[in-house]
């Protein structure tokens, strides 16, 4: 690598990069706005050595017993800790301007075109990889969130992932009464369940798919009816609810618990080849008490503490390097984005789910004392875990 061409001019541009992609990232095609969910639900946290973990405990408060004066105090048995960790992947990409794209900035130069003209154009690649890197967090995170399972693209070992399970609790998994239907009942089973164990549903997450079947549902429609005064019967023809009065009814059935709809679509690129994705998984139905659901844990990038002589480089958001440079063989400007992040659930004792897939789900949670592997393994074994690329779960 040797220094960049535009090497003057991009010293020039990566001092103002962080709010030319605060700008960007904040609108789509001219105007839509671009959601990041992971940046209001997670807790930004910097891991110096790299690690990150990720604990729970499941607690279950019980009374205190009476007992009489000069007698022993009854023990209670402790509750359970589960503790999920490895290593914070790398994520990264590069974009390449070309002999072409190279030669149509330095005619823009010679010309005397506004810098202005010249700075939007070599401003593209650095903020795309910023933006990039935004992406895969989101995607990672929305993965995480509705699976409690996420695979990350090992950059090390093309083809090959690292596969993050952050230990949801067995206890806490669900199905619903008839297969790939979901139900007012299905969901309240949930709710009650959740109450029973001292949590409050605040939040419940599911796809914009699976939304819009639950209000075509019967119990939906009722549920409208009756929050609206309307007296009905078995054989009045209903009307599918509109969003807006379904979430003000449904809010009301249930103590002001909210839906959000998650609809994200993220691209992909393999060999040339834009692919677009859904991170969140539709068969899941996510049950939350609190917004904030677990941290976006970033280390330091080598190259950021040995930084390559004649490479421009800019920090985005504290974790994403960018960085500008040129080869030869033949001619190519590069911009390269990387970080070490992992966007990491937390409190998964306090986290419910649904799968419609399964239909019964006794099976799901037939040993409510065996939700995660035992913890506490000794400091070799973990060590012996994350050079395998693997994450563990104990308790």
């Amino acid at each position: 690598m040797i220094a960049s061409q535009f090497a003057d001019l991009s010293e020039r541009i990566f001092p103002k990069l962080q709010n030319i992609v605060e700008k960007e990232r904040g609108s789509v095609n001219g105007g839509k706005q671009r959601t990041y969910l992971h940046k209001t639900m997670l807790r930004k946290v910097y891991s110096a050595d790299q690690k990150w973990t990720s604990a729970s405990v499941d607690t279950t408060y019980v009374k205190a017993d009476i007992v009489s004066l000069n007698s022993p105090l009854p023990i209670k048995r402790r509750d359970s800790i589960a503790v999920a960790s490895g290593t914070l992947p790398k994520h990264g990409m590069k974009k390449e301007m070309e002999e072409s794209d190279i030669n149509t900035i330095n005619i823009m130069k010679a010309n005397g075109t506004e810098w202005t003209q010249i700075a939007t154009k070599l401003a593209n690649a650095p903020v795309a990889c910023a933006v990039g890197l935004d992406e895969s967090n989101e995607a990672c995170f929305l993965s995480g969130l509705s699976e409690g399972v996420v695979a990350v693209e090992d950059k090390n070992n093309v083809g090959t992932a690292l596969r993050i399970n952050f230990g949801y609790l067995k206890k806490n998994g669900f199905g619903v009464a008839t297969k790939d239907e979901l139900t007012l009942d299905d969901i309240e089973k949930v709710i009650d369940y959740a109450s029973q164990q001292g949590d409050t549903i605040t939040k419940i997450m599911m796809s914009d798919i699976k939304y819009r079947k639950l209000r075509q549902t019967k119990g939906a429609k009722e549920l409208v009816a009756n929050y609206n005064g309307q007296v009905f019967n078995d054989s009045t023809s209903l009307p599918v609810p509109t969003a807006s009065r379904f979430d003000e009814a449904f809010a009301d059935q249930y103590g002001g618990v909210k839906i959000e709809r998650v609809n994200r679509t993220v691209y992909s690129e393999k060999n040339g080849k834009r692919v677009p994705y859904k991170p969140w998984s539709e068969n899941r139905v996510i049950y939350l008490t609190t917004d904030m659901v677990g941290s976006l844990v970033w280390g330091n990038l080598a190259e950021k503490t040995a930084p390559v002589s004649g490479v421009v480089y800019s920090t985005v958001d504290e974790m994403k390097l960018i960085s500008t440079f040129r080869t030869t063989d033949p001619l190519t400007e590069t911009t390269a984005g990387q970080m070490l992040a992992l966007t990491v659930i937390e409190n998964v004792d306090s986290i419910y789910y649904q799968d419609t897939t399964i239909e019964d789900d006794a099976a799901m949670r037939a040993d409510e004392n065996a939700e995660v592997a035992t913890v506490a393994a000794a400091p070799a074994a973990a060590s012996r875990a994350a050079a395998k690329k693997t994450t563990t779960v104990t308790e």
